[in-house]
């Protein structure tokens, strides 16, 4: 806290709250001026009022806009609404009775010559008098600050659920189409020609795996978040064609805890990185593309083996950009990749359902 409040000393609020206490300051002097004038008022009194007024205005503004900022990193008044608020007006009664204490502890040594300690203090007619004014003031300046971070804060929060909207329209865009391309339905048939004169059985479950695939990316175009026990049922769809085309040149192992699969993440990521990895990798039955995919440290694993194809393929970046924005809009945490001369692995953040209900509200 105190290393914040030293950033904040150093900022522009500093030189605003000096400047508008000194004009007001000022102000207050340029006020008693009739009475400087008219011999009602000395100068060294209209002076002495003048600085006090700007002590005080400037201390508690300082005071109140330094825990203000605080809250604003600690605290968040969309998802922490209580212990905002909680905070704020605890650390309103700590800062600006002490503020206003200590002012007047000092003052009246100055100029009552004597010390009374804060207990004393609370109790003596000059603090009932002015310093009730001054808290009162303080409030104000208080709710100033709080409104002014709650709308801010409550506009931002609006713009980021318009963009995740948008963002996530054009990567679900992207994903359907990455399905719909013409080489993976081509392929796709070219496999059911085979199929259907070897194993009619076999050519049957591969037409209702592919509807399921189908099916699925039409039925999670409108949704920021699914379940990862959905998304898995897909990918082993999406495996069976797979497998069915590869044969034994493609090994998919996956090991997912049961109590992770009420976890949630954005709809056909994990999909997509099965797909990149067949598409960037060669395959054969001496060198199999291995694919793992598990959980670790609340982050969905999926790593392969390094076989890469030596015809340059479209390249995977493009991909990976559009996961890492939908998480990035989601919850601020982005994907990690991994690789070295051997393996490549990708680590998506796996979202809880606490994390998603704050994140829907």
């Amino acid at each position: 806290m105190s290393l914040r409040i030293s950033k904040f000393i150093l900022s522009k609020n500093l030189k605003t709250a000096l400047y508008v206490h000194a004009t007001l300051a000022f102000g207050l002097f340029l006020i008693n001026t009739p009475s400087l004038i008219g011999g009602t008022a000395s100068l060294s009194h209209v002076i002495r009022i003048s600085i006090i007024f700007f002590i005080f205005g400037f201390s508690l503004h300082t005071g109140n806009q330094a825990y203000n900022e605080y809250l604003e990193l600690k605290f968040s008044w969309i998802k922490q609404l209580r212990k905002r608020l909680f905070w704020s007006l605890t650390l309103f009664v700590v800062v600006n009775l002490s503020i206003t204490t200590f002012l007047h502890f000092w003052l009246n040594i100055y100029f009552g010559g004597k010390m009374l300690w804060p207990w004393e203090l609370w109790s003596s007619p000059m603090f009932l008098k002015n310093g009730t004014g001054t808290l009162l003031i303080s409030l104000f300046m208080s709710l100033i600050f709080q409104c002014i971070s709650f709308f801010t804060e409550w506009k931002t929060t609006f713009v980021e659920k318009e963009k995740l909207k948008t963002q996530h329209m054009e990567s679900q865009l992207t994903a359907m189409k990455n399905q719909l391309n013409p080489h993976f339905l081509f392929n796709s048939l070219n496999v059911l020609s085979e199929l259907v004169h070897e194993d009619a059985d076999l050519s049957e479950m591969f037409i209702q795996k592919l509807s399921h695939i189908y099916r699925y990316i039409l039925a999670v175009q409108d949704k920021p978040l699914i379940e990862l026990s959905e998304e898995l049922k897909i990918c082993e769809d999406y495996i069976f064609l797979q497998k069915i085309r590869f044969e034994e040149r493609l090994i998919v192992d996956i090991h997912i805890d049961p109590e992770e699969l009420n976890t949630k993440l954005p709809p056909l990521c994990l999909q997509l990185l099965l797909e990149n990895a067949m598409k960037h990798n060669q395959m054969t039955k001496k060198t199999p593309l291995k694919i793992e995919v598990i959980i670790n440290n609340d982050h969905l694993i999926v790593r392969n083996n390094m076989t890469k194809k030596n015809e340059k393929a479209i390249s995977m970046g493009l991909g990976l950009q559009n996961i890492d924005k939908r998480y990035t809009m989601l919850n601020d945490k982005g994907i990690n990749t991994f690789s070295d001369q051997e393996s490549f692995e990708v680590h998506l953040p796996l979202i809880k359902e606490k994390q998603f209900s704050s994140l829907v509200s």
